[in-house]
């Protein structure tokens, strides 16, 4: 876990034209991924490796974690294509969303909804 600390804090650091697109935060004694923003990110079952599954309605209650197509993140992170051309940024292959009702950084009120969606713990 120490090594992917440090591969999150040269990325935040690099000199990329636009703020990193994850960070961690510790909530209830867990140390788990969120986005610049340090709002929770989360992995849903029915996503295959670099697929989601996750669109039209699905992605306007669990928004994809957007980012720019030329984006190349240090392992265990990639970039996703969607179904409509976008790209989403995942960890270890597993495409990440955020959730409409977390209001503020800290949130995790999506974890276990329906069994299917899951904060991701570092």
């Amino acid at each position: 876990m120490k090594n992917l600390f440090l591969v999150l804090a040269l990325w935040c650091g690099s000199a990329l034209a636009n703020p990193a697109p994850v960070t961690s935060v510790v909530v209830n004694g867990k140390t788990i991924l969120a986005d610049q923003n340090q709002m929770t990110v989360y992995t849903f079952d029915p996503d295959q490796a670099n697929i989601s599954n996750c669109n039209g309605g699905c992605a306007v209650e669990w928004p994809p974690v957007l980012v720019d197509a030329n984006l190349a993140p240090p392992a265990p992170y990639g970039v996703v294509t969607r179904k409509d051309g976008s790209h989403q940024l995942s960890y270890k292959t597993q495409p990440l969303y955020l959730f409409d009702e977390d209001k503020k950084p800290g949130d995790i009120l999506g974890d276990g909804d329906d069994n299917i969606w899951h904060i991701v713990v570092l």
